[in-house]
């Protein structure tokens, strides 16, 4: 009887192990969850970038925000983005011209690395 008691106790401490183990936090985040935030250049054709600053800014609403930064010299735009899912892209669409964009080929997101390719640049952002 006290083997038996035994064995259905740890069968019942396995089947519950298992279960709380398999619950929640292997959710992996979506590459728009990866993209949302602040990203700043830190290398172009493997050349690190120490002359100036470019930021890129994606937010979870859609808006696309780039601010570029050498000495005195600053400029920004502003407009849109969405993800493609089926290419990896990123379409950036710029405010105040539907007919001007500019298709971001993604070739590496992580929680703190993002790699496109654009233009035949390699370029490299580290999120901020």
């Amino acid at each position: 009887m006290k083997n038996a008691l035994r064995r259905l106790s740890f069968i019942i401490l396995f089947f519950a192990t298992l279960m709380i183990g398999g619950c929640g936090g292997d959710d992996d985040p979506s590459p728009t969850d990866l993209l949302i935030g602040m990203w700043k250049e830190i290398e172009i054709d493997g050349t690190k970038t120490t002359d100036y600053d470019l930021i890129l800014t994606f937010k979870r609403n859609g808006d696309y925000s780039q601010q570029f930064v050498s000495g005195t010299f600053n400029d920004s735009d502003q407009g849109e983005w969405e993800w493609n899912a089926d290419q990896d892209k990123i379409i950036i669409i710029y405010d105040g011209d539907q007919n001007e964009s500019l298709l971001l080929i993604v070739n590496e997101l992580t929680a703190n690395l993002l790699e496109i390719e654009v233009s035949d640049s390699n370029i490299i952002f580290e999120k901020q």
